[in-house]
Protein backbone atom coordinates (compact mmCIF):
# COMPACT_ATOMS: atom_id res chain seq x y z
CA UNK A 1 0.00 0.00 0.00
CA UNK A 2 1.13 3.77 -0.49
CA UNK A 3 0.74 6.48 1.76
CA UNK A 4 -1.83 9.03 0.53
CA UNK A 5 -0.01 12.70 0.56
CA UNK A 6 -0.90 14.73 3.73
CA UNK A 7 -3.24 17.91 2.92
CA UNK A 8 -0.37 19.83 3.77
CA UNK A 9 1.50 18.26 1.39
CA UNK A 10 -1.59 18.89 -1.26
CA UNK A 11 -1.33 22.54 -0.55
CA UNK A 12 1.68 23.42 -1.16
CA UNK A 13 3.25 23.88 -4.42
CA UNK A 14 5.87 21.20 -6.36
CA UNK A 15 9.43 22.71 -5.55
CA UNK A 16 8.33 25.06 -2.66
CA UNK A 17 8.54 21.94 0.27
CA UNK A 18 11.41 23.82 2.55
CA UNK A 19 11.95 26.81 3.84
CA UNK A 20 15.24 27.03 2.30
CA UNK A 21 13.50 26.85 -0.91
CA UNK A 22 10.36 29.29 0.00
CA UNK A 23 13.55 31.68 0.71
CA UNK A 24 15.19 31.05 -2.50
CA UNK A 25 11.45 31.89 -4.40
CA UNK A 26 11.13 34.90 -2.30
CA UNK A 27 14.50 36.01 -2.36
CA UNK A 28 14.19 36.31 -6.33
CA UNK A 29 10.54 37.54 -6.77
CA UNK A 30 11.79 40.31 -4.25
CA UNK A 31 14.86 41.02 -6.83
CA UNK A 32 12.53 40.38 -9.94
CA UNK A 33 10.13 43.44 -8.54
CA UNK A 34 13.34 45.88 -7.89
CA UNK A 35 14.72 45.10 -11.53
CA UNK A 36 10.41 45.68 -12.76
CA UNK A 37 10.72 48.90 -10.56
CA UNK A 38 13.94 50.28 -11.57
CA UNK A 39 13.01 49.53 -15.21
CA UNK A 40 9.42 51.12 -15.30
CA UNK A 41 11.30 54.03 -13.52
CA UNK A 42 13.38 54.33 -16.75
CA UNK A 43 10.41 54.22 -18.59
CA UNK A 44 11.30 50.84 -20.32
CA UNK A 45 8.96 47.85 -21.17
CA UNK A 46 8.45 45.57 -18.06
CA UNK A 47 7.31 42.08 -18.56
CA UNK A 48 5.57 40.59 -15.29
CA UNK A 49 3.45 38.11 -16.89
CA UNK A 50 4.44 35.11 -14.10
CA UNK A 51 4.72 37.52 -11.40
CA UNK A 52 1.30 36.66 -9.90
CA UNK A 53 1.58 33.28 -10.31
CA UNK A 54 5.28 33.33 -8.55
CA UNK A 55 3.68 35.49 -5.27
CA UNK A 56 0.64 32.97 -5.50
CA UNK A 57 3.01 29.88 -5.11
CA UNK A 58 5.19 31.24 -2.24
CA UNK A 59 1.59 32.89 -0.50
CA UNK A 60 0.17 28.55 -0.91
CA UNK A 61 3.76 27.23 0.34
CA UNK A 62 3.77 29.67 3.59
CA UNK A 63 0.26 29.03 4.70
CA UNK A 64 1.13 25.42 4.02
CA UNK A 65 3.82 25.35 6.80
CA UNK A 66 2.79 25.08 10.62
CA UNK A 67 2.07 28.22 12.20
CA UNK A 68 5.09 28.76 13.92
CA UNK A 69 7.31 28.35 10.66
CA UNK A 70 4.74 30.69 8.77
CA UNK A 71 5.44 33.50 11.65
CA UNK A 72 8.99 34.09 10.75
CA UNK A 73 7.81 35.14 7.16
CA UNK A 74 5.91 38.02 8.23
CA UNK A 75 7.77 40.75 7.88
CA UNK A 76 8.94 39.56 4.32
CA UNK A 77 5.68 38.95 3.22
CA UNK A 78 5.34 42.79 3.95
CA UNK A 79 8.24 43.85 2.25
CA UNK A 80 6.93 42.14 -0.70
CA UNK A 81 3.66 43.92 -0.62
CA UNK A 82 5.31 47.36 -0.03
CA UNK A 83 7.14 46.14 -2.99
CA UNK A 84 4.54 45.31 -5.09
CA UNK A 85 2.94 48.62 -4.02
CA UNK A 86 5.29 50.82 -5.28
CA UNK A 87 6.26 48.71 -8.21
CA UNK A 88 2.23 49.62 -9.38
CA UNK A 89 2.50 53.25 -8.60
CA UNK A 90 5.93 53.26 -10.92
CA UNK A 91 4.17 51.11 -13.75
CA UNK A 92 0.97 53.54 -13.87
CA UNK A 93 2.93 56.63 -13.62
CA UNK A 94 5.49 55.48 -16.62
CA UNK A 95 2.09 54.65 -18.26
CA UNK A 96 0.85 58.00 -18.21
CA UNK A 97 3.85 59.33 -19.25
CA UNK A 98 4.86 56.95 -22.74
CA UNK A 99 0.85 57.16 -23.56
CA UNK A 100 0.80 61.10 -23.07
CA UNK A 101 3.99 60.65 -25.72
CA UNK A 102 2.30 58.79 -28.55
CA UNK A 103 -0.72 61.26 -27.84
CA UNK A 104 -0.98 64.74 -28.29
CA UNK A 105 -0.35 65.95 -25.23
CA UNK A 106 3.22 67.26 -24.71
CA UNK A 107 5.48 64.51 -22.96
CA UNK A 108 6.99 64.45 -19.50
CA UNK A 109 10.37 62.61 -20.42
CA UNK A 110 13.55 62.94 -18.77
CA UNK A 111 16.56 61.98 -20.06
CA UNK A 112 16.17 57.95 -20.20
CA UNK A 113 13.42 57.78 -22.37
CA UNK A 114 11.67 55.08 -24.04
CA UNK A 115 10.90 57.47 -26.82
CA UNK A 116 14.56 59.09 -28.42
CA UNK A 117 14.90 62.39 -29.71
CA UNK A 118 14.92 60.52 -33.28
CA UNK A 119 11.79 59.84 -33.08
CA UNK A 120 10.46 62.33 -31.58
CA UNK A 121 12.16 64.51 -34.14
CA UNK A 122 10.46 62.41 -36.94
CA UNK A 123 7.17 63.16 -35.21
CA UNK A 124 7.70 66.98 -35.17
CA UNK A 125 8.82 66.70 -39.17
CA UNK A 126 5.65 64.36 -39.62
CA UNK A 127 3.34 66.63 -38.11
CA UNK A 128 4.86 69.68 -39.87
CA UNK A 129 4.40 68.29 -43.52
CA UNK A 130 0.54 66.88 -42.43
CA UNK A 131 0.65 70.94 -41.46
CA UNK A 132 1.82 72.58 -45.01
CA UNK A 133 1.02 71.75 -48.01
CA UNK A 134 4.32 70.46 -50.43
CA UNK A 135 3.38 72.93 -52.77
CA UNK A 136 6.22 75.08 -51.77
CA UNK A 137 8.79 72.93 -53.32
CA UNK A 138 9.28 73.92 -56.73
CA UNK A 139 9.30 71.31 -59.54
CA UNK A 140 12.62 70.95 -61.94
CA UNK A 141 12.91 73.12 -64.81
CA UNK A 142 12.86 70.08 -67.16
CA UNK A 143 13.75 72.20 -69.87
CA UNK A 144 17.41 71.60 -68.79
CA UNK A 145 17.51 68.29 -68.65
CA UNK A 146 15.90 68.17 -72.02
CA UNK A 147 18.63 70.49 -73.55
CA UNK A 148 21.41 68.27 -71.52
CA UNK A 149 19.53 64.80 -73.84
CA UNK A 150 19.30 66.93 -76.75
CA UNK A 151 22.86 67.46 -76.75
CA UNK A 152 24.31 64.11 -75.91
CA UNK A 153 22.03 63.24 -79.09
CA UNK A 154 23.24 65.50 -81.27
CA UNK A 155 27.03 64.32 -79.79
CA UNK A 156 26.56 60.64 -80.96
CA UNK A 157 25.08 61.50 -84.02
CA UNK A 158 28.65 63.18 -84.82
CA UNK A 159 30.16 60.37 -83.40
CA UNK A 160 31.90 61.90 -80.71
CA UNK A 161 31.07 62.36 -77.28
CA UNK A 162 31.46 65.72 -75.78
CA UNK A 163 31.97 64.11 -72.13
CA UNK A 164 35.10 61.84 -73.50
CA UNK A 165 36.77 65.58 -74.80
CA UNK A 166 36.41 66.77 -70.96
CA UNK A 167 38.43 64.02 -69.51
CA UNK A 168 41.98 64.92 -68.29
CA UNK A 169 43.58 61.59 -68.22
CA UNK A 170 42.69 60.61 -72.13
CA UNK A 171 43.72 61.64 -75.61
CA UNK A 172 41.03 64.17 -76.93
CA UNK A 173 38.59 62.45 -79.33
CA UNK A 174 39.11 61.78 -82.96
CA UNK A 175 37.61 64.39 -84.95
CA UNK A 176 35.13 63.38 -87.46
CA UNK A 177 35.12 66.15 -90.03
CA UNK A 178 34.02 66.36 -94.01
CA UNK A 179 37.83 67.34 -94.72
CA UNK A 180 38.91 64.32 -93.69
CA UNK A 181 37.23 61.69 -95.28
CA UNK A 182 37.99 63.02 -98.57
Amino acid sequence: MTDAPSPADAATPPGLRTCEEIDAALEQVLSLVATAERLARSHQVVNLSRLDVRVGEICAAVSALPSRDARAYASRLSTLVKSLDRLEVVSQEAHRILTAARGAAPPELGEASIVSDATRASAAYARALAVSPMDAVPEPSPTGDRRRVDRRREDRRRQGDRRRGDRRDGPPPPSHSNADQR
